[in-house]
């Protein structure tokens, strides 16, 4: 022990190693024994780092986390560029090679076909591959029907309503003038709207078919045809013969078919509706051009946003005019 006087009570690093030569150590796990009761660690192998793994920051304890990065974090250490590799020294002279002929005469032109010779009303066979069928959307048997009783309007017809006449006569009210029956008619022809975006590229052919359905239902020169992205009340018509697109703009008493992606989960926020629909539904109300629009996804439950007015069918080939007939019913109602 050092000889500092009997009263301290404290024991230093050298007095342990004064008290460690005097003791008679036998084999090797006597020393351990002995490191690891005065709390030390026996071990031939040099002491590395500990390496943390990356951790995930929370928001809540962020700062923490970073914190003990930065300080197991240790700075790399700047080390010498390796030495370049010794450059291959080429033999000094001129390599003397005799060329033997192949017998072979090669030339520029290619060998001639097989059937260049062969007689011209025989050509090559090959095959086609003929694309698969694609089922449309709205069967072509059942779309004319559909469609039809989704775009038909209401007008004065030409035969008597004998019922509202005896009802009036029963009254004892004199008519002022004849009741007319009302029927139905596509003669307003429709306003067509295509939802041409990212989310509506696989059905892109069926919007091209649905476009010669109803053309085919109305009438070629009473439909009018206009595109759009994302927002219908920008819906744009181009013309062979114009630079400039026209402007979607409603006609009082026309309908207004939209082929559109609604029912889409990444659409399906009442946000984004308000935001891209609610504009156009109110322009169509002013304007009194009923309003329907088709989509291929389901469409319950109806989706928030829309409000009352339009009227919301599915594209799809289960879609029968007898469901539409039973919604919309004889025709819509116009201003006359």
């Amino acid at each position: 022990m050092n000889d500092v006087g009997s009263k301290r009570g404290e024991i230093h690093f050298g007095d342990i190693l004064c008290a460690l030569k005097l003791l008679s150590v036998d084999t090797d796990e006597h020393a351990e024994s002995v490191i690891k009761s005065l709390g030390y660690i026996l071990s031939d192998k040099p002491t590395t780092q500990e390496q943390i793994p990356p951790v995930i920051d929370d928001p809540a304890s962020g700062s923490n986390h970073r914190a003990d990065r930065k300080k197991a974090a240790t700075p790399p250490r700047l080390t010498a560029p390796p030495h370049p590799v010794p450059r291959i020294e080429l033999p000094q002279g001129i390599l003397e090679v005799t060329l033997k002929p192949s017998g072979q005469v090669v030339t520029d032109r290619l060998p001639k076909p097989d059937w260049l010779d062969s007689p011209a009303d025989s050509p090559p066979e090959y095959t086609v591959t003929q694309p698969q069928p694609r089922n449309p959307l709205f069967d072509d048997n059942t779309s004319r029907g559909l469609l039809s009783a989704a775009l038909a309007t209401r007008r004065r017809g030409r035969e008597l309503d004998i019922e509202a006449m005896t009802s009036q006569a029963v009254r004892g009210a004199l008519p002022r003038c004849l009741p007319y029956r009302d029927e139905e008619t596509l003669a307003n022809g429709c306003q067509l709207l295509l939802q041409y975006s990212k989310r509506t590229v696989p059905w892109w052919d069926d919007l091209a078919h649905l476009t010669r359905q109803v053309r085919q239902v109305v009438g070629e020169h009473s439909v009018a045809l206009y595109e759009f992205d994302s927002r219908p009340d920008r819906a744009e018509q181009w013309h062979p013969d114009r630079e400039e697109p026209t402007v979607w703009k409603p006609r009082p008493g026309v309908p207004v078919l939209v082929a559109c992606d609604l029912g889409n989960p990444a659409s399906h926020q009442p946000g984004m509706i308000r935001r891209r629909w609610q504009p156009f539904i109110r322009k169509c109300e002013r304007s009194g051009s009923p309003l329907l629009l088709l989509t291929p996804w389901p469409v319950k439950p109806f989706p928030e946003g829309l409000g009352r007015y339009p009227n919301l069918i599915r594209w799809h080939p289960r879609t029968r005019a007898e469901r539409v007939r039973r919604v919309i019913g004889p025709g819509h109602v116009v201003s006359r």
